[in-house]
């Protein structure tokens, strides 16, 4: 058994037992970065990724994708927001020095393996709503596993 097949079998041993929801897997990933440094650039990059759910934190308010693409209201420079097509991907967006910085997380069949584990976060202003994503561990340098990423992967109701 490898290092890491041992790692799992341990998590899940002690998850199953404290009834957790998650198993902890193996899971490849790609993740591609862009830089935009005009608002309209941006928002057309945001408005051609084919999400299916996501959030928005603007200038003035937080929103939810779809109120948000039907909106004809300006509520201001997006500052973050994460999207998902429900599959495989999400879009990550955050406001950098220069700029914003869209990252596109894609789950792959294969490349630099690392630990996935799913979670739930509870979503604020949203009644009974949870945030759903799935954290990515990867092995570093004397300090064990740490979690390195996060791809949101949609709403969840309840917990």
């Amino acid at each position: 058994m490898s290092n890491e097949e041992n790692i799992i079998d341990a998590f899940n041993k002690v998850a199953s037992k404290s009834n957790m929801a998650s198993n902890l897997a193996i899971a490849y990933l790609n993740i591609k970065s862009e830089l935009f440094t005009d608002h309209a650039k941006l928002k057309e990059r945001t408005c051609g990724y084919k999400a299916s759910s996501g959030w928005l934190t603007l200038q003035s308010r937080n929103m939810l994708l779809d109120e948000w693409l039907e909106n004809k209201n300006d509520y201001g420079f997006i500052l973050s927001g994460e999207f998902t097509d429900s599959l495989s991907s999400s879009l990550h967006i955050r406001q950098s020095r220069d700029g914003w910085t869209v990252t596109e997380m894609k789950d792959e069949e294969d490349g630099n393996d690392i630990l996935l584990v799913e979670t739930i976060k509870l979503a604020s202003n949203i009644a009974n709503q949870y945030l759903s994503y799935k954290v990515y561990w990867k092995q570093t340098n004397g300090l064990g596993y740490r979690a390195t990423f996060s791809r949101f992967t949609g709403f969840t109701t309840g917990a």
